[in-house]
């Protein structure tokens, strides 16, 4: 195990009484009137996913013999990736009365709290366990029921286990409304987005206040340089980003390539900070996704991006618009599509018709976004957080290196 249990451990098979799910075959197909049932796919690590129930033929026997209660626990016993082997899930009350398949394993018992028990089972500690036992076989890994049973199961008095779960059910909680507030925001940035320049737009067709203007002419467009054999190395390697760097607001500078820049080319395809990097290459519905660059001089760019130097706008408002475009599918409606990929074109983007809004507006519009905009920072930052508590936390609580009454005085100071 990859953590050392400092509770006595004893053996899943002496706690649960476990049973596999029901055989699928032909005989068993339904169309409208069969019996729900899980499958691997509905058992996510953690919860049950019941988007896709399929049906099934069962006897009255059978549905008495495979119907899922409340506290079950639910064990997939094969996958392709050796990593989801033994993923685990909880049966709720409203999963009550489905039945579940035979790459399934069902777990039943009145010993353990099911909420730690569930915790234990998709821990790293049992992960590690079932990379050691699980075998392959054409490509599928599985476990059997004897290795099941042999899993160690930490000995924690069922008072303990609650208080165990309970702290981990509130990290969930915390969590859960963290990313339903980055939601809500999310919504709200994106409401303000397309109805502002929606109406800003309205307005300078009709001759209003806000006018029209060409990319080009607004800003600087340059396509990044291209790559090739004879670039890889020399001596002016340079870092720069591709379109695997540039996601929709952000940049992931956490996997940057160098390729040979001369000096003179420095000049051309260096970023500033403030720049913004449009993605060239993509697959349709991606074409046009964008970013402001906010790193290290010195940082060049290849030719799956377009570069936009802001003039007459400010950097943070040309993005509003280039994210509008995205949302809208502006930039759909003039890439050009081979094979796989779709091409915005630094031509086709710098004819694109620009809205300039009067120099009040702009700062209103700019300085909403960027309140919504770090609102979720904090909260993306408060996800991370809270994911690096939770999963410190479960495994020393679990394993017993850390006692239920230190993590209850670290989540007092939430």
């Amino acid at each position: 195990m990859s953590e050392v249990s400092i509770w006595p451990m004893r053996r899943v098979g002496d706690i649960f009484s476990i049973k596999a799910g029901i055989t699928l075959g032909p005989h068993r197909q339904a169309k409208a009137a069969g019996s729900g049932y899980l499958r691997v796919a509905n058992v996510q690590r953690g919860r049950i996913d019941k988007s896709d129930i399929a049906l099934l033929n069962a006897s009255l026997a059978e549905r008495r013999h495979y119907r899922l209660s409340a506290g079950d626990l639910l064990v997939v016993e094969g996958h392709a990736n050796p990593g989801e082997i033994g993923r685990c899930a909880l049966v709720q009350q409203a999963d009550e009365g489905l039945l579940y398949q035979n790459h399934l394993f069902r777990l039943r018992s009145n010993e353990v709290w099911p909420n730690f028990a569930a915790a234990w089972l998709n821990s790293e500690a049992a992960r590690d366990y079932w990379r050691t036992v699980c075998a392959t076989s054409s490509g599928l890994y599985t476990v059997n029921s004897r290795q099941l049973v042999a899993m160690p199961f930490p000995d924690v008095p069922v008072g303990e286990q609650r208080r165990i779960a309970e702290i981990l059910d509130t990290l969930d909680a915390q969590l859960s409304n963290s990313q339903a507030l980055i939601e809500k925001f999310s919504v709200i940035d994106r409401g303000l987005l397309q109805y502002t320049l929606w109406e800003g737009m309205r307005v300078a067709s009709a001759g209003g206040a806000w006018r029209w203007g060409l990319v080009g002419n607004v800003g600087e467009v340059k396509l990044g340089r291209q790559r090739s054999p004879q670039h890889e190395s020399g001596r002016h390697m340079r870092p720069y980003l591709r379109v695997a760097n540039v996601f929709d607001s952000y940049i992931n500078y956490s996997d940057v390539l160098e390729m040979n820049f001369t000096p003179r080319e420095q000049d051309t395809y260096s970023l500033r900070r403030g720049d913004i990097l449009l993605n060239e290459g993509q697959s349709l519905e991606l074409v046009g996704r964008s970013a402001i660059f906010d790193g290290p001089s010195g940082i060049c760019f290849q030719n799956t991006l377009v570069r936009f130097r802001a003039g007459l706008v400010s950097p943070e408002y040309a993005q509003a618009v280039f994210r509008y475009w995205l949302m809208t599918g502006e930039f759909v409606k003039i890439a050009k599509q081979t094979t796989s990929i779709a091409h915005l074109g630094a031509d086709r983007f710098a004819r694109m018709s620009f809205p300039i809004p009067p120099k009040d507006e702009e700062t209103r519009v700019v300085r909403s976004l960027r309140l919504l905009s770090e609102r979720m920072r904090v909260e993306r930052e408060r996800v991370k957080s809270l994911n690096l508590l939770k999963n410190g936390l479960m495994e020393d609580l679990l394993t017993g290196r850390v006692r239920v009454s230190e993590a209850e005085a670290v989540l007092e100071g939430l």
